[in-house]
């Protein structure tokens, strides 16, 4: 008979080891999905902070006070909106990732249209885009650029490197780099000789 009791006492022994086990295996799982969560929202929270910080550029795109032309490039203001698309890149790179869920991105997608409507934006999106394939090198701003693309928020030929963009613009290229100058004059040739 006392085999039979202390049989009984391994097998409640184990059973509440195994019960404790799980019980502190879920408080643990409980904590660490806490934490997770703690710690998106301080990312959440930071970025939000990041993309407000850049105050005068988002108020030079969203009222169409930003101009790209050829004193853009070795200005003041270009390595600002720089950093401000490369965050709005960031962005787009976690959220293609599956790192942000679409409730996340959404925080920001107003901020991202509002710059990817922007003609002046896609100017300059489009003259990295190409300058990085002549070079023959991933763009910097990949995500941002891809996102615009599968949104439909570019031009129709924004992947043609004979884009009519700044042609019907009249944007003085005189700065622009001489590979992309070249590209568009040969673009505006052959425009010109379309047309006749």
């Amino acid at each position: 008979m006392l085999d039979w009791f202390k049989e009984y006492a391994e097998v409640l022994v184990l059973l509440f080891t195994v019960i404790g086990g799980g019980f502190g295996g879920g408080v643990a799982l409980f904590q660490l999905r806490k934490q997770v969560q703690t710690r998106r929202t301080d990312l959440m929270y930071q970025m939000i902070q990041d993309v407000r910080a850049n105050s005068q550029v988002r108020y030079l795109i969203e009222y169409g006070k930003f101009h790209y032309d050829g004193h853009f490039h070795g200005s003041d203001f270009e390595p600002e909106l720089d950093n401000f698309l490369a965050l709005l890149d960031h962005i787009c790179y976690l959220f293609k990732t599956r790192s942000l869920n679409q409730k996340e991105f959404n925080f920001f997608k107003d901020e991202i249209h509002w710059s990817l409507r922007n003609p002046e934006i896609q100017g300059y999106l489009w003259n990295l885009y190409h300058w990085n394939q002549q070079l023959q090198v991933p763009c910097a701003l990949h995500f941002l650029i891809h996102y615009g693309l599968r949104s439909h928020m570019f031009v129709k030929d924004f992947e043609s490197s004979e884009c009519k963009y700044f042609i019907e613009r009249g944007v003085d290229i005189s700065n622009f780099p001489t590979s992309i100058q070249e590209t568009l004059m040969n673009a505006a040739a052959h425009q010109t000789r379309s047309s006749q």
